[in-house]
């Protein structure tokens, strides 16, 4: 089975006309390729704190003897990131932990609106939201585990390898990813941070966008219903369109930041 970091042959398109969709679940995954995959971190083992926080977490009235801690996956400013197995199926989950006594106001609205719009999307190529739960200050997000990494991951290794992805990869990325924002959007949600680092790679090659933190949600389709609170710059810099550095809140930066991470695995 593929791991973080293998580069992965991304499926190709299906003919001109043809409706993409989903790999059905008994289709055969990609075969890696034979090059040797790209350098990969191995996260720093826990805390005792971090431990401790989870477990606190999983162990509430809400959530208790539902999953088991696996393995901490990464950590940020606000939390870490686990990898948790549901006891009942022993599929694998990813549970992210966030301190919200650690953010700002803002930072929390985010937070909220992100549990939003993942429990609203309900499409393959965006990251499926299992449940949250909480223990005061403590928030735990479950969601859907991608078991390849990102896709900027797959760019990385694919340059050092020097076997770029070929037009057909491309093209089938394109069209997954498209499909995405056109179901985001038209839940009247933006994402504003689109980026090879939250696009999740599965090892069928199956696309997902994922991280929602600093999504809106109630915009519509051409942006005319703006929410004051969520001005402000958003997004990753060399991925940010002309309207989100000028604070518009609109999905033409979503398409912008599409279009960027499509050119760089071109």
């Amino acid at each position: 089975m593929a791991t973080n970091g293998d580069t992965l042959p991304l499926p190709h398109a299906p003919p001109p006309g043809v409706a993409p969709s989903p790999p059905p679940p008994t289709a055969e995954p990609a075969k890696p390729t034979t090059s040797p995959p790209p350098e990969r971190t191995t996260p720093e083992p826990a805390s005792p704190s971090a431990v401790a926080s989870l477990d606190e977490v999983m162990n509430s009235p809400g959530a208790r003897c539902i999953y088991e801690r696996v393995k901490i996956l990464g950590s940020g400013t606000f939390g870490e990131a686990w990898l948790v197995r549901r006891r009942s199926d022993s599929q694998a989950l990813v549970a992210k932990l966030l301190d919200l006594s650690k953010m700002s106001k803002r930072d929390q609205k985010y937070v909220e609106s992100e549990i939003q719009c993942l429990a609203c999307c309900n499409h393959f190529a965006v990251v499926k939201y299992e449940n949250h739960y909480t223990a005061d200050p403590k928030i735990l997000i479950v969601m859907e585990y991608a078991n390849a990494g990102d896709l900027n991951m797959q760019i990385k290794g694919r340059m050092k390898n020097s076997k770029p992805f070929d037009e057909y990869e491309v093209g089938y990325a394109f069209v997954q990813l498209c499909m995405a924002l056109d179901h985001v959007h038209r839940n009247k949600m933006l994402h504003r941070d689109i980026k090879g680092a939250n696009c999740l790679v599965n090892a069928d090659g199956r696309l997902q966008i994922a991280d929602f933190g600093s999504s809106v949600i109630g915009v519509s389709a051409d942006g005319g219903e703006e929410i004051a609170a969520a001005r402000g710059l958003q997004g990753t810099a060399h991925w940010m369109s002309p309207e989100s550095i000028r604070e518009e809140v609109t999905p033409k930066g979503d398409i912008w930041a599409l279009g960027c991470t499509v050119i760089e695995m071109a």
